[in-house]
């Protein structure tokens, strides 16, 4: 019995001088005291449940609302916004962004599955490509190997030029007059061959085993060493660019006689030289250098950013003299890439236009945390 019991049998045995009832005063005083406490005990915890109801359901309510006005709550689970050094990404956690590609803002890399790597060791980030054995990126001389387990590796140093070829899988990096052409794997680089080359050409594109270089400076077009016929290199100055392999051979932006501009051309490796087939589209193509214009990865389409729009043009009808240009309304300040054999990406402030070969187009925002600079990582795969 607490104190207060006590006192109050005390006091009612003190009044009642018979022995008390087997209901007594007291025990009945004592009864009513005792479920009083638990009353308002019961009531303390109802109305502190209810105020914890009200201030969960408040928070429930603010987020929700939140969401709706600005989009899912930053954080790993969204995609493209993992904190630097953050492991790979949880499967099924990742919101796919539907852009299609990987994207770098300056060293740091955005995956298309979330995570966010860092692009280390070149020191200024000036290129990167996603290929079968991880991510390929350079700086002023070095070219490195981002494998998938996050591990960077050395590919060559003091190579400020190089080029990867359409599938990903070769590297021809220069050093001096040395071109050296490797294959690309997880550890590393596997030398195929050792070429030298004429001081100041540099590497731009492969056709077939053959590496294409660009004519040294004073010199204008463009010619190819074969490491199985090392021959002088011949230079065609009427080519001015190649964008890349198609078929047997490549496409090309040349000048012809008689045309006032450029003109797009298929070009095949001749006896040591490069030879010129079709030329068609000579008021077509929007780049007077070919700077900025893309080839799709079986060589179809080109992608060519205008002052208005980004042009889709389909190579085997522009090469036949037809009309084959199709518009997405996109003026891209950032390099377009392909996302698949479709589909082409651009970009501008306002974030990422998705342009189909079928003349769709759809817009997409920028991921959250993808800042200023950034640029598209283009994707080399087997053509097909």
């Amino acid at each position: 019995m607490t104190a207060v019991e006590d006192s109050l049998r005390a006091m009612f045995s003190a009044r009642v001088a018979a022995a008390p009832p087997p209901d007594d005063v007291a025990a009945y005083a004592i009864r009513r005291a005792r479920a009083l406490r638990r009353r308002q005990g019961a009531a303390s915890s109802v109305a502190a449940a209810a105020a914890l109801a009200l201030i969960l359901g408040g928070a429930v309510w603010l987020r929700d609302r939140a969401e709706r006005q600005s989009g899912p709550m930053p954080g790993f689970a969204a995609g493209y916004d993992a904190p630097a050094g953050t492991p790979a990404a949880t499967p099924g956690l990742v919101h796919s962004t539907r852009i299609g590609l990987d994207l770098r803002v300056r060293d740091r890399l955005w995956t298309a599955d979330g995570r966010n790597l860092a692009l280390d060791g070149v020191g200024e980030v000036r290129g990167a490509y996603r290929v079968p054995a991880g991510w390929i990126y350079g700086g002023a001389s070095q070219v490195r190997l981002l494998r998938e387990d996050g591990v960077s590796t050395l590919l060559t140093g003091s190579a400020p030029h190089w080029v990867v070829s359409q599938d990903g899988r070769r590297l021809a990096a220069l050093s001096g007059t040395a071109l050296r052409v490797a294959t690309i794997g997880p550890a590393g680089l596997t030398t195929i061959d050792k070429l030298a080359v004429p001081a100041g050409a540099t590497p731009v594109a492969f056709l077939g085993e053959r590496v294409v270089l660009a004519a040294p400076p004073g010199r204008s077009g463009h010619g190819f060493v074969d490491p199985r016929s090392p021959l002088e290199v011949s230079w065609r100055p009427e080519v001015v660019a190649v964008y890349g392999p198609r078929a047997a051979g490549m496409v090309a932006l040349v000048t012809r006689p008689g045309e006032p501009g450029r003109c797009l051309a298929e070009l095949r490796a001749g006896p040591g030289v490069l030879q010129t087939g079709r030329v068609g589209a000579c008021a077509t193509p929007a780049r007077a250098d070919g700077r900025g214009s893309a080839l799709s990865p079986r060589g179809d389409r080109l992608a060519e950013p205008g002052d208005r729009e980004l042009t889709l043009l389909d190579v085997e009808r522009a090469l036949q003299g037809r009309d084959a240009r199709v518009g997405c309304p996109v003026r891209t300040t950032v390099p377009p890439a392909w996302a698949d054999g479709g589909t082409v990406v651009g970009g501008d402030d306002r974030g990422v236009v998705r342009c189909g070969t079928d003349g769709t187009h759809e817009r997409l925002p920028l991921p959250p945390g993808v800042g200023p600079g950034w640029r598209f990582v283009p994707r080399l795969v087997t053509a097909g």
